[in-house]
């Protein structure tokens, strides 16, 4: 299915039709070629790691020993003194540290 320009209006009730007939089209194309299945599964593994992350960052933020240390590296982030890639550095060490 190539690039398709629709002139389309809702007010004038004009073009709507194709356009909606379009869409299942493409839909049907992606479901017939398999990327909307690949594209599904690629999200779910970017969702799982974003939870993921999410989740841990919540664990180790509610842990009172962690709690000082990490509210210290904020501190340096925002006064410029840490990068964050050094602070996430920094915290992962503590971390496996304390394991």
């Amino acid at each position: 299915m190539g690039k398709k320009i629709l002139l389309t209006s809702a007010i004038e009730n004009f073009g709507i039709a194709d356009l909606w007939d379009t869409v299942l089209q493409y839909k049907d194309l992606i479901i017939k070629n398999g990327y909307l299945e690949e594209n599904r599964k690629s999200q779910n593994v970017k969702w799982f790691q974003s939870i993921f992350v999410n989740k841990f960052m919540q664990l180790i933020e509610t842990r009172s020993e962690m709690t000082g240390h990490i509210n210290e590296i904020k501190n340096q982030i925002l006064q410029g003194s840490l990068t964050p890639y050094d602070a996430s550095k920094q915290l992962m060490d503590q971390i496996v540290k304390n394991i």
